[in-house]
This record gives structure tokens, sequence and C-alpha cells, in this order.
């Protein structure tokens, strides 16, 4: 293993862009936001409830609503917070049942706007990782639409890891 020096930045590979996001799991959206707004002064909150969403989804392997409703901030220079609310019983409910409101995942910026996230997917899967969840939209051609997995590599990463095929920088 190679030591680490404290000065070396992180810079663009042909693996990583950069990490873009925590995820955070919790009881109450609106609670949170305000927590967040009164000791950070956070207050650029972008809403969805998924449930919502116009388009059928493919949510943990069926067509079905997802029920989330979900606050991101951008918190500049692409990095984002985003606190997630389950509204029923899905994935994230249990994940809250189990664990209780914290932190969940953090995302990664694959090079060639997330285009390879399903390769990437395919090798961590191999390695032994496994699909905590995986949605996407129905019928749309591929690379449209909204697309996501989260890669459950806690035991040999210790995270959760959510790739997506949103086009960001």
């Amino acid at each position: 293993m190679k030591g680490i020096h404290p000065r070396r930045s992180i810079v663009m590979n042909d693996k990583l862009n950069r990490i873009n996001q925590v995820g955070i799991i919790v009881t109450d959206r609106e609670k949170a936001i305000a927590q967040f707004e009164k000791y950070f002064g956070i207050d650029n909150w972008k809403l969805t409830n998924f449930e919502d969403l116009p388009i059928p989804v493919e949510f943990e392997g069926k067509v079905q609503k997802m029920p989330l409703h979900v606050a991101i901030a951008d918190m500049g220079n692409g990095f984002e917070i985003e606190v997630i609310q389950p509204m029923g019983e899905c994935s994230y409910m249990t994940w809250l049942k189990e664990h209780g409101p914290g932190v969940h995942h953090f995302a990664a910026i694959l090079p060639n706007q997330n285009a390879g996230f399903k390769e990437l997917r395919d090798e961590m899967l191999a390695d032994g990782g496994k699909i905590w969840t995986h949605a996407h939209m129905v019928g749309l051609p591929e690379g449209e639409g909204m697309d996501f997995t989260y890669m459950d590599m806690r035991e040999s990463m210790g995270s959760i890891i959510e790739m997506y095929n949103e086009k960001k920088d």
C-alpha cells in the first residue's frame, strides 16, 4: 500500500472524476432542512417527491412508485447534500428502521458524464459488492432519464456508493 502524502490533491482520472454528494436518510425532511438552515445557513434546497414522477419507474425490481421525499442543496463546486425521507415501505425505510437516521451514502461522478456507471457496477459485483437498490425510468432510450444504483461496498470499503447516469460535470 502506498503511503499517504498530506498535501497530495486528488485529480481526475479514468475511474473517478470526484465525489459529488453525501446522502442522509431522515425521519422528517422539513425538520432536517430547517436544522441545516438554522445551524449552517443552507437554504437553497430543491425539493422532489419521487412518488409524483410522471414516468413509470422500475424500483427495487418492480415498476412502482418510489415513496421518497428528497431535498438537495447545491453547496457549490459541484457538491450536494441530499436529504431522503422514506414515505412508505422500501429499502430506504428498511434502512431507517434498522439503522436510524444518518449518513447513508456518497455519490461518485464518473468520467464520460457517468456513461460507464453500469460497467463499474458490474466490476464491483464481480469483486463481491452487492446492489443495495436500483431504480430507472421505464420506456426511455438507453442513457435517458433517471437511472441509479447504490452499491453496498460496506464490507470492503466501509460505505454505500451511489452511481448514476445523470450528466454532471
